[in-house]
């Protein structure tokens, strides 16, 4: 998006620039102690290939996108760690045993330094849209993630969606940010 920077070692990297150019930029997270960072939001989304539409990112909001796969892997998690790299980081995985451990495991290293987002509307979408066989898949995914949430730091609204969840019995895949919802 236009504006956002990322500087190194002295160095500034025009985000906006060099992606109109290559379509993409891929950085290397292998080097921890680099100096690598924003002042820009950095969102930590799942799914690239449905969501590398960033149309359903809020107005106002704005940012680098790094997508993942599945699993954060710990480099991942390790080089956010490492140094301060943005100064808002906002996590948007799927709403399901995957995505909330992919969050608890985040926050044991990030603290507070990390958000999960939550889809306007996510409420009537996962009544609507909610699929419980994937919440049934990913069970031992959701005790893993709540063994290591700490429920009394937790913000509100994730606990909130925890509680949700269970009691719908029902997982919420990202893409329902897609979808709008009526009341009919």
């Amino acid at each position: 998006m236009p504006g956002v920077t990322w500087e190194c070692d002295g160095e500034s990297l025009d985000l906006w620039l060099l992606t109109s150019i290559a379509g993409a930029l891929a950085i290397d997270i292998s080097q921890v102690e680099r100096s690598l960072a924003t002042d820009s939001p950095l969102w930590l989304v799942e799914n690239q290939g449905l969501l590398d539409d960033t149309s359903w990112v809020p107005e106002g909001l704005y940012g680098s996108v790094l997508y993942y796969q599945g699993q954060i892997s710990d480099r991942l998690v390790e080089w956010l760690s490492g140094k301060r790299r943005s100064p808002r980081i906002l996590f948007f995985p799927d709403y399901d045993g995957v995505g909330l451990e992919n969050y608890a495991r985040l926050r044991i290293a990030l603290g507070e330094n990390i958000e999960l987002w939550l889809m306007p509307d996510w409420k009537r979408k996962l009544e609507r849209y909610g699929d419980p066989e994937v919440w049934r898949n990913n069970l031992k995914y959701v005790a893993n993630a709540e063994e290591k949430f700490n429920l009394y730091q937790e913000p509100v609204e994730v606990l909130e969606l925890l509680e949700a969840l269970k009691l719908s019995g029902k997982a919420l895949e990202q893409e329902a940010v897609f979808l709008v919802t009526t009341d009919d």
